[in-house]
């Protein structure tokens, strides 16, 4: 009987046992598996930080190309700055060159600005009219000696319109109202030199036309002072002439000749070629 509970007493000693190192085996496990999850999660936050420091990189070499791209824009800005102040400069000496020639050749021969009446006196076959006769001084409608062989250089553009001997800025502030299609576009006023140039070629135009049917030197009007006959003394007064244009100028509907002055009168209007701009004459004693 002894026996017999002691070998029962050494199988449930073992079985105990077994199961002891049953259930440390199985703590082992889940502490394997638990240190496995740990990893995994470990090593997924690495490839994280991984993938947001390539995002940053990515960030920080789209931002440097950005700023390079800047810095090359604002250097060709700055080159195209220099480029255009060259420019200025070359044409601001060319000016001055052209205007220091101007002065030079009029220094040298001051009978250049000369009135043709005061140029014939001086010459030596003048036989001066009977002084119980004299002519009687006819308006000047004649060829205006505008185009002639001798130019002028402005701008680098030649201008073929020369003044005459008798112009002269006027004393009354005439203005130019331009009218587009019948609507009013602005006032010009064009009493403060002694002409004034319309054309489509900037560089040389007072009054710039940019229809395509204007001539680059389309028409001059030009300010002379002219005695009529029965007149005292000589008037200022506003004259047109058309320079030859392609496509003629129009005063009051009607086109004139070309190379020939044509009086202007108050509320004449102008048109050039077939642009749709008109241009009406009035001064400071019109009454509106």
């Amino acid at each position: 009987t002894q026996s017999t509970w002691g070998e029962v007493s050494v199988v449930t000693h073992t079985t105990h046992m077994g199961r002891e190192d049953k259930e440390r085996d199985q703590d082992r496990e889940r502490d394997r598996d638990r240190d496995g999850d740990k990893d995994r999660d470990r090593n997924r936050n690495t490839e994280r930080s991984r993938g947001s420091s390539r995002s940053h990189d990515r960030e920080d070499r789209d931002r440097d190309r950005n700023r390079e791209r800047r810095r090359e824009y604002e250097r060709g800005r700055d080159r195209d700055r220099g480029r255009d102040r060259d420019i200025e400069t070359k044409r601001e000496r060319s000016d001055d060159s052209e205007d220091e020639k101007d002065h030079r050749r009029r220094r040298s021969d001051p009978k250049s600005d000369e009135h043709p009446a005061e140029a014939l006196k001086a010459a030596p076959d003048y036989d001066p009219p009977a002084l119980n006769n004299p002519p009687k001084e006819m308006p000047n409608f004649g060829t205006s000696g505008a185009l002639t062989a001798e130019t002028n250089t402005v701008n680098g553009v030649v201008v073929k319109y020369n003044e005459p001997g008798d112009a002269v800025t006027p004393t009354v502030k005439w203005r130019l109202y331009m009218f587009k299609n019948d609507a009013y576009q602005e006032t010009m006023h064009i009493h403060r030199q002694s002409s004034y140039l319309f054309g489509r070629e900037r560089k040389v135009a007072d009054i710039p036309t940019d229809h395509p049917s204007c001539s680059n030197q389309h028409a001059v009007i030009q300010f002379r002072r002219v005695r009529k006959d029965g007149e005292e003394t000589a008037k200022i007064r506003p004259y047109i002439i058309d320079l030859e244009s392609t496509n003629g100028t129009f005063v009051n509907g009607e086109r004139i000749e070309s190379s020939r002055y044509v009086e202007l009168f108050e509320r004449d209007m102008i048109k050039l070629g077939t642009s749709s701009r008109d241009y009406v004459l009035l001064n400071e004693n019109s009454v509106e």
